[in-house]
Parts: structure tokens; sequence; C-alpha cells
């Protein structure tokens, strides 16, 4: 009882935190933006890039097709009917947009909850958007940390959906749940995007119904902008090293 009431196990170091409030007070904002430059780093659908400089006006968006019958795979994390923990999740990696950080020159400390805030654009009336956070070990091991998912027809309300004007590009903003982990020196942090990740959710037929499973069947062509006007973004609490 005399202890801090919030204990926080940091993976990467695997040792314990102890703070009085959470989130954690001294947790600092930190942007970092998707950009179309190569990381060389994933085996991907376009190996974007992650950094905490701001986009050139230039930046030319990533565009990919998701056919709900043919979803991409969940692969570890906090699953019940798979395989759960830390996992490799380069195969998805590989059927997704990647956005990957330099390696890193110094440890970074994240404790709490992260954002994600999205512009994007489909060609259908509804879809999803699924973001995975990752820790690239130097050997490329994508360890899986945390993923969720947002309905786009659900962006404002989950209990009064609204189908998405086909084309119209749109802030979706999307909160991944707290994680705690030291990405050490020499590793990467990586942003997955991709429109499913099966079985955990099931698949979007992008096309709006409030009853999905009855709605028919339809590939959509989805797109992610990150440019100046439309700057799409990581935010993760980072802690100020020696705090």
């Amino acid at each position: 009882a005399k202890e801090p009431p919030v204990r926080i196990f940091l993976m990467g170091r695997n040792r314990w935190r102890k703070s009085n409030d959470f989130p954690l007070p001294n947790a600092v904002a930190t942007k970092f933006y998707l950009s179309s430059a190569k990381s060389g780093s994933a085996e991907s659908l376009n190996d974007g890039s992650l950094s905490r400089q701001a986009p050139a006006a230039g930046d030319k968006p990533d565009t990919f097709d998701f056919d709900p019958r043919n979803p991409v795979i969940s692969i570890g994390g906090d699953l019940f009917t798979q395989p759960m923990g830390a996992r490799d999740h380069r195969p998805a990696d590989q059927r997704s947009l990647t956005f990957t950080s330099a390696e890193l020159t110094e440890d970074l400390e994240v404790a709490g909850p992260s954002t994600v805030e999205l512009y994007a654009s489909s060609s259908s009336d509804d879809t999803d958007f699924v973001v995975t956070l990752i820790d690239v070990h130097p050997n490329g091991y994508s360890q899986i940390l945390r993923q969720n998912i947002l309905r786009a027809s659900r962006r404002e309300s989950l209990e009064n959906p609204a189908p998405i004007v086909p084309g119209r590009i749109y802030k979706f903003t999307i909160p991944i749940y707290p994680v705690g982990n030291v990405f050490l020196k020499g590793h990467r942090i990586r942003l997955t995007v991709s429109s499913s990740s099966f079985p955990r959710w099931l698949v979007n037929h992008n096309k709006f119904s409030i009853d999905n499973e009855k709605a028919p069947w339809t590939t959509a062509r989805n797109t992610v902008y990150h440019d100046a006007q439309r700057p799409s973004v990581l935010i993760l609490p980072v802690i100020p090293a020696g705090r």
C-alpha cells in the first residue's frame, strides 16, 4: 500500500517503472510524420519513412487496393484466437503500407497511449484502416507492440454510423492503446497501415451497411496522404532520457 499505484513494465529494457499518475506526467507527445521517402528497411507495398521532420508540400500519397476476400492476416499482439504476444509481423508488413524511422542513435522510451492522425480517402463509401506500432530489431525482426482499427463510417460515432464520400479526404484519428517499450539504440520505429487484420476483426465489405455481413463484397482503392497540407502523423508518449 505504500508503493506508487502505477507500475509499467518496459519491454526492451525488461524492467518496471513506477509512477503516482497515468498517463505519466513527464511524457512528451512527440510527432513522427509519415513520408514517402524510402526507408530501405522493409519489403512492403511502399517502404515509406517515419521522421520528426514535417513532410514536404509535394510528398506523394500511397495507394493500395483492399479486397476483403483476401485480408491481411493477424500476427501476434493481444490476440485470443491466434498465437499472441511478441511475433514477427513481417508477413503482414509485406501486404501493408509501412513507415519506418532511421536507426535510433540512442534509446527511446515510450510509455502510455499513442495516437495516429491519418489523412486518407477511399473509392468506396466505407472501409477500415488498421494501424500497427512495431519495434524493428537490427536483424529485421518486426516485433508487434500494439494494433487498432477504425471503421470509416464510425469515424465520428459508433452508435450513429455514416458513410464517407468516395474520393473525399478525411482526417481519421485512431487511438493506440497504452504500451511500455524502450526502442533500443540501433532499432527502428515502424507504423504499418492496412485495411484488415483477420481474424482479429471481421473484414469490412467496403460497402456501407448497418449489417456489414449482408453488404456486397467490394474492392476498395484506399489512399493515405502525407504532405504539408495533410500531415499524417504518429504521436508517441516519449519519456525524456534520465527521467
